[in-house]
């Protein structure tokens, strides 16, 4: 359920995106990291002009009872997400006509937001 493809913003945003790569260095003065495919274990020298470090993060998981059952999510990635639809649509298809479906979204920041939409 992915909007966009690496493929796609090549094409439209003319943007290299490399899924499955670990940076290993980076040399600020030469504009230059070195990445390494997961995968293929192959190694790449990219330039580049400005540099954005998105380093991903971890969701808290306070440590409540309950915290672990099942129909509490976190989400992190495309994956999540269509685990959270999945999992909506197959609730929604068990529950009497008329009746309304709850969810709490813990979580302001982009992402939360973005899920409340």
């Amino acid at each position: 359920m992915s909007v966009q493809t690496p493929a796609s913003l090549k094409a439209r945003l003319n943007i290299d995106v490399r899924v499955n790569h670990r940076v290993t260095r980076i040399d600020t003065k030469a504009k230059t990291i070195i990445a390494e495919d997961e995968k293929s274990g192959q190694i790449l020298t990219a330039a580049y002009d400005h540099l954005v470090l998105a380093v991903g993060a971890e969701p808290f998981k306070p440590p409540i009872g309950g915290i672990d059952r099942p129909g509490l999510f976190a989400l992190r990635n495309l994956d999540d997400m269509d685990n959270i639809v999945k999992h909506i649509l197959e609730k929604q298809s068990e529950m009497p006509e008329g009746d309304e479906m709850h969810c709490v979204v813990a979580g302001a920041g982009f992402v939360g937001l973005e899920m409340v939409e």
